[in-house]
């Protein structure tokens, strides 16, 4: 069997192809919108973006073929890095570096190959080849060729757009765990400061348990962001308990939490907002609704709307709002204007601040991002 010679700068290839990280990696729709429209264009049943290995061949994108790899002593890939522009065999039943391939042979050989190689720019150095394959022996015409050039470099761009990406993110989660840690640590000094006034001053008491109350819901943003790549989404219902979690620690015997969230994903900008309705919200209900002594419960709830919009509810069984007071339970009316800032970046919807049963309520409805 005829095998392609090792690259001359094998070593430093496949070094190469191991840092960008592609090797592996899952189906992406823009490398296979790629392998079908070349299919289409050169009018042949299989088009791959392969990427050549030491020991095998591996498909990250496949067109009209089953598997997903083969070994490197069937791979014509192999044989297109070895060489500059398009490598087009016309009849692999003619061609000795073909004649004794597997997939050259069978009860369904391929006849047909051509590739042009997917070159890395910053090493110059190949990593594999974007292919086309027939049944039957054929030829690409000049323009076709031009295209597979152009296919193949498109999938480079692909491959270090993809590895980008993966950088960013990794810079990203980096930020967000520095940011989570300052944060924590800042809320610890809070609360060392609050039990050293502990009795001495309630008012300053209660501005540095709101603070720290703050501060620990944008920890719990930023650890929720540790866990997310670059564009993916928060989890609502875990991070809605999470600052539930923050929010209730010093909470006095008697009063009891429920959460009732519908699955939902939000943007990293929409989980800030949410973070602090809520954690202004239960911080408030804490301070403010149920006095000293009784019991009371903090109820939060989600569900989709039929228009694709997600309404939450919030509710206490406190005190409620006197209709004199112009500001929800929070100290010279901080908490309402948090709580409106908040609203209005997440663009909510339809709020109440009053329900029909006794307590406290706010319900709003907004577009998930």
């Amino acid at each position: 069997m005829t095998r392609a010679d090792r690259h001359p700068y094998e070593t430093e290839r496949l070094a190469r192809l191991s840092e960008l990280e592609i090797i592996g990696s899952g189906a992406d729709p823009e490398f296979d919108a790629l392998t079908r429209i070349a299919s289409e264009v050169c009018r042949t049943p299989v088009a791959l973006v392969s990427l050549v290995e030491s020991q095998r061949q591996w498909f990250k994108s496949r067109q009209g073929l089953d598997i997903d790899e083969t070994p490197i002593s069937q791979s014509i890939c192999a044989w297109t890095i070895l060489q500059d522009g398009v490598l087009e065999i016309t009849d692999t039943a003619k061609d000795p570096r073909t004649l004794s391939n597997a997939l050259c042979m069978g009860d369904r050989p391929f006849r047909f190959y051509a590739g042009a190689p997917i070159v890395d720019p910053a090493t110059d150095l190949p990593l594999g080849s974007f292919c086309v394959l027939d049944y039957q022996p054929r030829e690409l015409s000049a323009s076709q060729k031009r295209l597979l050039v152009d296919f193949a470099n498109q999938a480079m761009r692909l491959i270090e757009l993809r590895r980008a990406v993966a950088t960013a993110n990794l810079a990203v989660q980096e930020t967000n765990h520095r940011v989570k840690n300052s944060l924590q640590s800042v809320s610890a000094y809070i609360r060392l400061q609050r039990r050293v006034l502990q009795g001495a001053s309630p008012e300053a008491e209660a501005a540095l348990t709101a603070t720290e109350t703050r501060i620990a819901s944008a920890a719990a943003l930023h650890e929720a962001l540790c866990y997310s790549a670059v564009g993916e989404k928060v989890d609502l219902p875990g991070y809605a308990a999470r600052i539930f979690g923050l929010a209730t620690a010093d909470m006095r015997e008697g009063i009891s939490t429920r959460i009732d969230l519908a699955a939902c994903q939000v943007s990293s900008r929409q989980a800030s907002a949410l973070g602090t309705i809520l954690s202004e919200s239960v911080s408030n209900s804490i301070r403010h609704a149920f006095g000293e002594a009784g019991e009371g419960l903090i109820t939060l709830t989600g569900r989709h709307e039929p228009d694709g919009r997600y309404r939450m509810e919030f509710a206490d069984t406190g005190a409620g709002l006197p209709n004199e007071r112009p500001a929800p339970r929070a100290n010279g009316g901080l908490g309402l204007s948090i709580l409106e800032g908040a609203l209005a970046q997440l663009g909510a919807e339809g709020v109440a601040r009053e329900g029909d049963a006794p307590g406290f309520h706010l319900g709003f409805v907004f577009t998930p991002e």
